[in-house]
């Protein structure tokens, strides 16, 4: 897996040369380049599996696909664009020989309208619907790897489970289950080839499928994606190559459940894995920042502790210890829709000149403050 992508004519990006860290976050206004980057390193990384999938959906193997199979995937001929993944220029000769690799799949990529796949189908269930995924190949794989992910979640003897991390902090799955679930179990059915979810009180009974908040609909696709990384024993050294990219990891979220959901990424990322966050949430960026700077100042677990709203310190130890030999390598990028270049903001430093960096890709606005303390200044005192 390659830590350097340059691109150069891309869509709506004229220039970029990012550096792939242990976390790395991508922010930009709508249509700057950020989903179309993601996609790219899905596409690199498991194009084989990409590939066979597209074969399958179509019923046979189509001869445009071979002969340019970038243009099959993204729309337009790769001879339009200058991209390199690593040390290897692009080329659709380049990619038909990775269509050779028999690995598994590499990267998980959540994408943010994971929300539409669960349909209520009936009063009580949710399932998952792919046959809303027929003109997104990224998608369809992101629906068929959860689906996976459910069948392996219930024991084979079994028709239905509770979902349970076994390897999730005690202070998070309280977290999740009181503030995101709302007190809720997740249960898991089996129905035939579908699995089919609900959300179940402590007397089992069931909330409708369309009850489901938002929140809800967002993150449970998240919680089932990460299940069997956060199940693990070993805390390090796990799959370096082993890459999860989720979009808008805040939607329908409070911001104190941002926070929550922040820390399962920062679990992820000291157990030995690489996680790309695409957000234009403050709060994704505050925590980053935070990290960040606590780890620079050699702070104790119990400043850590406070960010997270842990109350167990010892549990905690681990992470907190990866995370400041690792946070100085952390990535930020701002994708700029009027330029189209791709800035490095890693620094996310306040007192910058450059905007861009001093609002951490322009998430954090100081001009509400600065109005009230102009309109402080100049009021009429009766």
């Amino acid at each position: 897996m390659a830590d350097n992508i340059k691109i150069k004519h891309f869509g709506p990006i004229k220039n970029a040369d990012i550096t792939l860290g242990p976390l790395t976050v991508f922010t930009g206004p709508q249509n700057s380049g950020k989903s179309l980057t993601l996609k790219f390193i899905k596409f690199m990384n498991d194009i084989h599996i990409l590939h066979n999938l597209l074969i399958n959906l179509q019923g046979h193997k189509n001869v445009e696909i071979d002969h340019d199979i970038f243009k099959a995937f993204f729309g337009f001929p790769l001879k339009e664009n200058y991209l390199i993944y690593g040390d290897k220029r692009v080329t659709n000769k380049y990619l038909r020989s990775l269509l050779k690799s028999d690995c598994e799949e590499k990267v998980v990529y959540i994408p943010s309208h994971r929300t539409i796949c669960l349909d209520p189908v009936e009063n009580e269930i949710i399932k998952i619907d792919k046959s809303l995924y027929n003109s997104d190949i990224f998608t369809y794989n992101y629906v068929e790897f959860l689906k996976n992910k459910l069948v392996h979640c219930i024991p084979p003897k079994k028709n239905s489970a509770l979902l349970n991390i076994e390897g999730m902090h005690r202070s998070m799955k309280n977290k999740i289950a009181n503030n995101i679930l709302d007190g809720f179990r997740l249960n898991l059915k089996r129905a035939g080839d579908e699995i089919k979810i609900n959300l179940i009180d402590k007397d089992n009974v069931p909330l409708s499928g369309f009850a489901w908040t938002i929140a809800q609909r967002q993150f449970v696709p998240i919680l089932i994606s990460i299940k069997d990384l956060l199940d693990q024993k070993n805390v390090s050294g796990l799959n370096p190559d082993k890459l999860i990219i989720i979009e808008e990891i805040e939607m329908g979220l409070h911001p104190k459940d941002i926070v929550t959901s922040m820390f399962l990424i920062f679990d992820l990322v000291a157990r030995g894995y690489r996680v790309i966050l695409a957000s234009n949430s403050p709060t994704v960026m505050d925590c980053i920042f935070a990290v960040y700077r606590l780890s620079q100042y050699n702070a104790g677990d119990d400043l850590f502790c406070k960010l997270f709203d842990l109350y167990n310190k010892d549990e905690s130890k681990r992470i907190f210890a990866r995370l400041r030999e690792l946070s100085s390598n952390f990535r930020a990028y701002y994708f700029d829709k009027l330029s189209g270049m791709v800035k490095d903001i890693s620094s996310l430093d306040p007192a910058s000149p450059d905007e861009a960096v001093s609002t951490f890709g322009y998430t954090v606005d100081g001009r509400v403050g600065n109005l009230i303390a102009r309109a402080y200044a100049n009021r009429q005192i009766e």
